[in-house]
């Protein structure tokens, strides 16, 4: 049974975590909800309908000259990782390395594994 719920707690960090946009109309902590807000940098495309591989994208985020950052020309049709999350969540990444803090591990949302 443990094993079953280490499972489906695994897809949902990897399938649904900050995929779908947020339906509560009050305010609320962004960091406490599992759903995407407008500008938040948590949110992501899932892997499942946006087939991005577990890579950076070379052109998203990266600085210009005069200040600022640059958005990748193909969107949500670039077969990259556009944000932190989209890269550390992706199945192919999401807990394959082992956390560096192990055991004493305090962060709510790890992207690496324990034990």
């Amino acid at each position: 049974m443990e094993e079953q719920l280490c499972a489906a707690e695994t897809r949902f960090w990897m399938y649904s975590y900050k995929v779908h946009p947020c339906l509560e109309p009050m305010p609320h902590d962004w960091a406490t909800c599992p759903q995407q807000h407008h500008t938040e940098k948590a949110a992501r495309r899932c892997p499942r309908t946006f087939r991005y591989s577990a890579v950076r994208c070379p052109q998203h985020n990266k600085k210009l000259s005069g200040g600022g950052r640059a958005t990748c020309a193909k969107g949500d049709g670039c077969g990259c990782a556009h944000t932190v999350y989209e890269l550390w969540l992706h199945p192919d990444r999401f807990r394959t390395q082992m956390c560096l803090h192990g055991d004493a591990c305090t962060k709510p949302l790890c992207f690496f594994a324990h034990r």
